[in-house]
């Protein structure tokens, strides 16, 4: 072999190993990949999110440039942070795009492993969930693993959670952040208009993970990580976006900052019955 050649053949293989690693999720996030819509795609990453109920895969994986939502059949399962492989069709279902297969186009998933490191939430607040979509069009936070700090979780109309209050499955709740004015009432609806969604959704077609449906709803101001989802509005197409905790894990408890977070975390306190 020529010795000016090596370097060439060498930088060659190493191009087409990349791209035999599958392509970059970020891209399809773009506006440009809405071309991709309807055509079929093979990406790899770590999983983020199971949700894959008794009938379908609903999974989420990251790469370095993105994330992205598996949907669809057959019922496949993976464990947090295993590094996966996966072949379908890209769609885009209530605004949320995702790589999908159905009976006669599956959607192949192929673990390879546990990944030497996992991705790490991204810091995100609420009005940046509630604002996803970027002036270009894109959606860079979309299906991406992230954590929102200092909030207080209220039911889905603004109500506080009773004591002993547990999360349902399927289920919405509010992401309030613990200064927002009116965030803190005498047990009615909160007035804030700034909050964000938490969904609670149950992986009932695999076995052994621990979901949020059954645990108790914290009283005090948290620390949320979850995964970035989207359903949106019927009319618009717009908006929709919300959080997916994974595990009761997700819920960290947050310092207390400002008035309004320490008189809410001061009323969680009081509202627990006294030790005998």
């Amino acid at each position: 072999m020529f010795p000016r050649l090596a370097p060439l053949l060498a930088c060659a293989a190493l191009l087409v190993a990349t791209a035999a690693f599958g392509d970059p999720i970020g891209p399809l996030h773009t506006k440009a990949g809405g071309a991709l819509v309807g055509k079929p795609a093979t990406v790899r990453g770590v999983v983020t999110g199971v949700y894959t109920t008794a009938k379908v895969t609903r999974m989420y994986l990251q790469d370095d440039t993105g994330g992205l939502c598996l949907y669809g059949s057959p019922v496949t399962c993976a464990a947090l942070g295993d590094s996966i492989e996966a072949t379908g069709t890209v769609v885009s279902y209530s605004g949320l795009t995702e790589l999908s297969g159905k009976a006669d186009a599956p959607l192949v998933v192929t673990k390879l492993g546990r990944a030497s490191a996992p991705p790490k939430p991204a810091s995100l607040s609420i009005s940046q969930l509630n604002a996803a979509e970027q002036a270009d069009g894109s959606e860079p936070d979309e299906s991406r693993l992230v954590t929102i700090a200092n909030v207080f979780i209220h039911m889905s109309d603004g109500s506080a959670p009773a004591e002993g209050a547990r999360f349902k499955g399927d289920t919405n709740y509010r992401l309030v952040p613990a200064g927002a004015a009116g965030a803190v009432g005498a047990g009615g609806p909160d007035t804030s208009a700034a909050y964000g969604l938490l969904r609670v959704q149950d992986a009932e077609g695999c076995d052994g993970l621990a979901s949020l449906d059954g645990a108790a709803i914290p009283l005090g101001a948290m620390n949320v990580t979850g995964v970035v989802s989207q359903h949106a509005d019927r009319t618009t197409g717009k908006g929709g976006y919300q959080l997916l905790p994974r595990t009761p894990a997700d819920l960290q408890a947050a310092a207390a900052k400002g008035a309004a977070a320490k008189a809410e975390t001061a009323k969680a306190a009081a509202s627990k019955p006294a030790d005998h």
